[in-house]
């Protein structure tokens, strides 16, 4: 064999071996160091980005993402199993431990067990001192509900990757212009988180007071409608909302649940009637007798014998007197101003939880009569506001909002004339000076509003014992600044209201209470001539 064969050989044997060492010690890399990188990696993949915070309308925090760990664990590095058991059981008594034991003793089984999840940077810090080989952790986001279910129906809630599910949260991760509202990742609601604490007292002392099933309440702005409250009763954990996914009790009344809306509505009959020249408040109608339209017999809560004007019939929520204004407008007329005030279009609202109005296929005589006052048209209460809101502030019509100066981008569209958007705002006013609703009245604040009572619709027609009880305030009723609105569902009566479950009697007291405790905060100072 001649040298070069040799050195060729030689340099073969050199190679191989030197390939060798490479590949063993990178065998060597990847066993002792493999996991690690892997787990960083995992991390990189695993570890959700925080989503935007959610602030009120002065810069409290509503919602934001915190710092947690997923402690895992695997049972092909874990050395003494009853040990790691016993010291994480320590910590967390009630965690199914059995299962986990089952679980980790599996040496075969490669991977990691899931053990514990939303564990706080303190509890990493003390498990990690524990020094148990064989434990992990994963960073993850949790979000974080500082003021729980005050807020649970505006908020609603996400799952555990971090998806919104319901409310605000639902609406707006899926809003495909969500980008123009997020300013250093953090989105600015109208809701002012001291008048939204004031309005769930008030609804939640009012629905326990009269035993009712829930209710509504919320506070708009008369100009731009931002919602500045909205709660819904009953409300839920957000961080435990399943029954409200099985109870439809738990339903967003504002904004999901639709209602025959009652007197109110007479709010929209004056001012149609008002608007087209058709009556004069001073006018007298006779409102003794029932009227029969179409086989339905139409009468007022309290007999009226005597002669009232128009504005009387307003201020004391006469029924006949209300059927005969309607008399003086059309069908077309009718359905043609509540297309204005936007009540038979989907709400905008930033909430995934809306309803369309129901409206009958039909809309004759009977109808146009009925809905004069409230009944055989169902809306929400949020339909309801952002339609008296357009009503007194001069006629601008603006979606209810749930973002801070989103409206402010928009231009409002003209309903009625000022003189109109004036004479009802006066007629309101009388409602709590003199009428149906003097429970409202406060001394030093002009509150002005209008009382609504419906009854539900049960199996054979109108339930007269279940009652849907409601008042609408504005306030200060001359230069309305705030609409603020109170509804309870099936209350009852008791001895201090007489027995009576009308919205004069539960609701209005509700306003009166909201108003009075949120308008120092606005220095709005009571005025002593009145």
């Amino acid at each position: 064999m001649n040298k070069i064969s040799i050195y060729r050989i030689n340099f073969v044997f050199i190679a191989l071996f030197a390939l060798f060492f490479v590949l063993f010690f990178r065998a060597l890399f990847l066993y002792g160091l493999g996991d690690d990188l892997k787990s960083k990696s995992s991390n990189k993949v695993e570890k959700k980005s925080a989503r935007y915070e959610i602030l009120d309308r002065n810069g409290k925090i509503l919602a934001t993402d915190l710092i947690t760990y997923t402690l895992y664990g695997e049972p092909s590095t874990i050395r003494s199993l009853d040990k790691v058991i016993g010291d994480l059981s320590k910590f967390f008594p009630k965690h199914n431990w059995k299962s986990v034991n089952k679980k980790l003793s599996n040496k075969k089984f490669l991977g990691r067990v899931l053990l514990i999840r939303d564990l706080t940077p303190k509890q990493r810090y003390e498990i990690n001192s524990l020094g148990h080989v064989g434990l992990y952790f994963h960073e993850d986001n949790k979000r974080f509900y500082p003021h729980k279910n005050i807020l649970s129906h505006v908020l609603g809630f996400v799952d555990r990757e971090e998806h919104g599910l319901s409310g605000f949260e639902g609406y707006f991760g899926k809003s495909s212009n969500k980008a123009d509202f997020i300013q250093d990742d953090q989105v600015t609601l109208s809701i002012d988180l001291q008048i939204q604490n004031i309005t769930h007292q008030e609804l939640s002392y009012a629905v326990k007071k009269f035993s009712a099933k829930g209710g509504v309440a919320l506070v708009m702005n008369a100009s731009n409608s931002e919602i500045y409250s909205l709660v819904s009763l009953p409300d839920f954990n957000p961080y435990d909302p399943g029954e409200s996914l099985r109870n439809k009790n738990y339903n967003n009344k504002a904004s999901y649940d639709l209602h025959e809306m009652g007197s109110t509505f007479k709010i929209f009959t004056m001012a149609l009637a008002l608007e087209n020249n058709l009556i004069e408040l001073d006018e007298m109608l006779d409102v003794s007798e029932n009227i029969k339209i179409s086989g339905y017999k139409i009468k007022d809560f309290k007999k009226i014998k005597e002669d009232i004007s128009i504005r009387d019939v307003f201020v004391r929520s006469s029924n006949i007197g209300t059927t005969r204004i309607a008399q003086k407008f059309s069908e077309e007329q009718q359905k043609e101003f509540f297309n204005k005030l936007h009540l038979f279009e989907p709400l905008e609202v930033e909430l995934v939880e809306k309803s369309y109005s129901k409206i009958p296929r039909r809309w004759g005589l009977t109808r146009k009569i009925t809905a004069s006052y409230g009944y055989g048209v169902s809306v929400s209460a949020l339909h309801l506001n952002q339609a008296i809101a357009a009503i007194v502030n001069q006629g601008h019509f603006l979606p209810a909002t749930l973002i801070k100066g989103k409206n402010n981008m928009r231009i409002p569209e003209k309903i009625i004339s000022d003189k109109t958007s004036a004479q009802v705002r006066e007629l309101l006013g009388e409602v709590v000076s003199r009428g149906t609703a003097r429970r409202a009245y406060s001394k030093g604040y002009r509150i002005g509003g209008k009382t609504g009572s419906a009854n539900k619709i049960g199996r054979f027609g109108y339930d007269e014992d279940r009652l849907l009880s409601s008042f609408v305030g504005v306030f200060p009723v001359d230069k309305p600044k705030f609409i603020v609105y109170a509804f309870l569902d099936e209350p009852n009566g008791i001895a201090e209201t007489g027995g009576y479950a009308t919205g004069g009697a539960t609701a209005a007291p509700v306003v009166k209470n909201i108003i009075e405790r949120m308008a120092p905060l606005y220095n709005i100072v009571p005025d002593e001539e009145y």
